[in-house]
Parts: C-alpha cells; structure tokens; sequence
C-alpha cells in the first residue's frame, strides 16, 4: 500500500461506509482522516 492510499483512499473509502446516527471509534492518526471525507448531512458520534 502506498502512501497515497494509506492517507486519501482508505479514508475516503471508510467514509462511504458511515451512515447517519452511527457510532464510530475512529482512535487517533489516520483515522480521523475519514471525517474529512464525510457529507456534512451525514451526523455520527465520536
């Protein structure tokens, strides 16, 4: 995996999984990167 799809994909990628209302443990570091790709309509907690 390159560094590219470690920090844009993967993160994107997550992010079209969540849904409204959801639960998430996203941790630290890469991680939090989903909710930079996340719709704004789209409200889950932390």
């Amino acid at each position: 995996m390159t560094w590219h799809e470690l920090v844009v994909k993967w993160p994107r990628c997550a992010a079209k999984k969540l849904q409204d209302s959801f639960y998430i443990n996203l941790g630290i570091g890469l991680p939090i990167l989903v909710t930079n790709h996340m719709p704004p309509e789209i409200e889950v907690w932390l």
